[in-house]
């Protein structure tokens, strides 16, 4: 659950703090499939794993009570910054 994972975040930052995450490209919005782990040990059963896509990074955040957010890419990696409200 992306806005509860950047709530808990929110709840750890400084008060001028930010959080950076890693997203996907934009237009790919948030998407949730059911993935598993695979180690040389075995394989886990499956999980939700949620992405979220740069042009989702705002209201992800905003859900979460935080602010402002800014997208970035450098090559093929995409990241956001987002802060609190202010």
């Amino acid at each position: 659950d992306p806005v509860a994972l950047l709530e808990r975040a929110g709840d750890l930052l400084a008060p001028d703090g930010r959080v950076v995450l890693d997203v996907d490209p934009w237009g790919t919005g948030v998407v949730t499939r059911h993935v598993s782990l695979e180690t040389r040990h075995g394989r886990s059963g499956e999980f939700a794993w949620t992405t979220v896509g740069a042009d989702a990074v705002l209201a992800v955040a905003t859900a979460a009570g935080l602010g402002e957010a800014t997208c970035h890419r450098h090559g093929d990696r995409n990241w956001a910054v987002v802060g609190r409200r202010r």
